[in-house]
């Protein structure tokens, strides 16, 4: 049996042709070789995909757990922040007070348009965190820790003290 496949044969171009018969243009397993590629190219392509919407997945909750919310402890205060997408140079950490305000500005040039990104955050910090204590750290992920200091501050014994009462006649 002729198993390949003759798909040129009903075109009039080919009809001129000397052999009675065109010759087809791929053989059968030539087509299943093909057909094969096609379905591992597919499977790699919603590999990647699936990939793809993991690692957003993780970031966004490595982002939420680590940036959410500060940390302290008796001894430290603490936050993190992901600024994946900025250099050292387009971050400012600065303090007023008991804030600490972190700000970020990217901004790119392509051929036709700017695009900018920005942020800002800001934390409060407690009557009992040095200030002058705070450092700040990025690793070459993008996550921005800051740190600092608390003075521990030790709690006075309880004393009671008996106040008099005094009757006094109207």
């Amino acid at each position: 049996m002729d198993r390949t496949l003759d798909i040129f044969a009903a075109d009039p171009f080919f009809s001129g042709l000397k052999s009675s018969r065109a010759q087809p243009f791929f053989n059968v397993p030539e087509l299943e070789m093909f057909s094969s590629l096609a379905d591992e190219l597919q499977q790699l392509e919603e590999t990647k995909q699936e990939q793809n919407r993991l690692m957003n997945t993780l970031k966004q909750k490595l982002f939420t757990n680590l940036s959410s919310d500060n940390k302290e402890d008796p001894t430290s205060w603490q936050a993190c922040l992901d600024v994946t997408g900025y250099r050292p140079d387009e971050l400012k950490v600065s303090v007023n007070g008991r804030f600490v305000t972190v700000e970020g500005e990217h901004m790119t040039d392509t051929e036709n348009h700017y695009k900018k990104m920005e942020f800002r955050r800001k934390f409060t910090l407690s009557d009992n965190v040095i200030v002058e204590s705070l450092k700040t750290t990025l690793s070459p992920e993008g996550l921005m820790m800051l740190k600092a200091d608390k003075r521990v501050i030790t709690p006075s014994p309880q004393k009671t003290t008996n106040i008099p009462v005094k009757f006094t006649e109207s």
